[in-house]
């Protein structure tokens, strides 16, 4: 369903735990930035990745979302 599924994890988590535990105004704050270094991580990640696989790895990223699930 995801390239990287652990960020899914985390990302599930962040949303689950401290959400509804700290005021909406942080709960933003560390949204936007646990997505601005997921992203970040996600591309050096495909960018390292690419030159072992090659197409094969095109074909992969193609194929599915990095770490939303039905978001491409």
């Amino acid at each position: 369903m995801v390239r990287h599924p652990i960020y899914a994890s985390l990302l599930s988590s962040l949303l689950c735990t401290p959400v509804p535990l700290t005021p909406w105004q942080w709960a933003i704050v560390s949204l936007a930035l646990y997505l601005t270094g997921t992203e970040i991580r996600v591309r050096t990640e495909d960018h390292l990745l690419a030159p072992h696989f090659l197409c094969i790895f095109d074909q992969y990223r193609r194929h599915g979302p990095a770490y939303l699930p039905f978001l491409r």
